[in-house]
């Protein structure tokens, strides 16, 4: 992406930044256009209050209404409070702390700014814990940090009794890691680890570990089974299924439709069966009567 002003920082906190906390950092650099200075005082030795004004759309209608904010700027530490507090609540540098720096012409601003959370290239601690399925050979760095931990876990557990073992081992990993730091490509410790040696630093016990199916337990909450229902709804499901039946039924007697041919065969076997009325046969009682 390409920066919004000229000063160094910007391309410090692209650097650093994922891409989508940068795109929040950059419409605070463009937003200073909204922004104005007033005044400039000096409260102590080196230590400078400015008074910044911004016009801020307010309402549905978006009537502008100016802001007065005021910034804090150490010169010797470049330490910068701003009373707007988007930094100290949303860990992003509000546009008037940015106005500062322009005007002090910085280009580099203090490591404090640059949150650790926001950074493209921290490495996360929990992307190093050793899972089960996880192929550990590709990635021997890996395997080093879980070799590591295992020493540094092992250390803690025998100096935490005493304030200063605990002081003793500290100080010893903070030797170490300034000794990394100065003579890193020069370090023995630097070199990649072979597979073998881990392997046969790693206790015996930790290899044979079976990994299995989860313990089986009782969930949370209600045990799965039928709940009680009101009677009302027993009700409705009744009446539901009762009127389901009933067109069912009015179905089947639709289906049944009146055929003149059939009566007709039935006229001329037997003798009990009279003309039709309206669609419908009849027997004659006194001819029915005589003949039993």
């Amino acid at each position: 992406m390409k920066n919004v002003s000229p000063y160094g920082f910007e391309d410090q906190f692209q650097d650093a930044y994922t891409l989508a906390k940068y795109k929040d950092f950059q419409a605070q650099v463009a937003g200073k256009i909204a922004c104005n200075f007033t005044s400039m005082k000096v409260v102590d030795d080196g230590i400078s209050k400015f008074e910044i004004e911004e016009d801020i759309k307010v309402g549905e209608k978006g009537i502008l209404k100016t802001v007065t904010f005021h910034v804090c700027y150490n010169e010797e530490s470049k330490k910068s409070n701003c009373t707007c507090r988007l930094f100290e609540s949303k860990g992003i540098v509000c546009k008037h702390i940015v106005m500062v720096w322009s005007r002090k012409k910085l280009h580099e601003v203090p490591e404090k700014y640059i949150l650790r959370r926001w950074s493209k290239n921290v490495r996360r601690s929990h992307t190093m814990v050793k899972v089960s399925y996880a192929n550990w050979e590709r990635k021997p760095e890996w395997r080093r940090y879980d070799y590591m931990s295992v020493a540094f876990r092992k250390a803690a557990e025998k100096a935490m009794d005493s304030e200063a073992k605990s002081k003793r081992v500290v100080a010893k990993l903070q030797e170490a890691e300034v000794e990394n730091e100065v003579c890193e490509e020069e370090c023995l410790g630097d070199r990649p680890m072979s597979i073998n040696v881990v392997d046969e630093i790693i206790s015996s016990e930790e290899k044979k570990i079976p990994v299995g199916d989860p313990i089986k337990r009782r969930r949370k909450g209600r045990p799965p089974v039928n709940r009680k229902q009101p009677r009302i709804e027993k009700i409705i499901r009744k009446i539901k299924q009762s009127s389901k039946n009933g067109k069912a039924s009015r179905g089947n007697a639709k289906s049944m439709v009146y055929n003149p041919n059939v009566h007709t065969m039935e006229l001329n076997e037997t003798s009990q069966m009279v003309g039709p009325h309206d669609g419908m046969w009849s027997y004659d009682l006194a001819e029915a009567s005589t003949n039993l």
